[in-house]
């Protein structure tokens, strides 16, 4: 399925970088840095009837958004990597609904999916932490700023906002 079914290429690009941004469709970009030469990082979709300038989503070196947005996604999922900072996404950054993909997963049964308690609770210590100055002695430690460097990736961002 391709990442956006949008009519004009700058429209998919956005999405692209949007999805990036959030930690998704990181494949194509990561090949792309992987490479040795000069070259395209890009998906092909064999989806029926798609026209031909929507089978493929591809970046190249001179694309600098996509690029450094990847480079701090990948920067903050491996630093959570680095500090066992793993976490269920529960709960959408903004703390209202429960992510699409619960609905279809294999494991939905041992998740604490549909717990409403454990939601608030997840959300809840998101803006806990956020709230705390960093020099305090009780502040968040290195895994608690690397889970919340993951977990805000899923944040929405406005056109035009800076990465944080």
């Amino acid at each position: 399925r391709p990442v956006s079914l949008s009519k004009k290429p700058e429209t998919r690009r956005r999405h692209f970088l949007a999805r990036v941004r959030e930690g998704r469709n990181l494949q194509a970009v990561a090949y792309l840095r992987g490479s040795r030469q000069e070259s395209l990082g890009r998906y092909l979709f064999l989806r029926p009837g798609l026209k031909a300038d929507e089978r493929e989503l591809g970046v190249s070196m001179g694309d600098q958004e996509i690029l450094e947005s990847f480079a701090t996604t990948a920067a903050s999922l491996l630093d959570a990597w680095d500090q066992g900072a793993f976490f269920p996404r529960l709960v959408d950054a903004d703390g209202r609904n429960e992510p699409g993909r619960c609905s279809f997963c294999a494991v939905a049964e041992a998740c604490l999916r549909g717990d409403s308690g454990a939601r608030l609770r997840l959300f809840e210590w998101t803006g806990r932490v956020r709230g705390i100055d960093l020099e305090d002695r009780d502040a968040p430690g290195a895994d608690e700023r690397a889970l919340l460097g993951v977990w805000d990736l899923a944040a929405k961002r406005k056109p035009g906002e800076e990465e944080a």
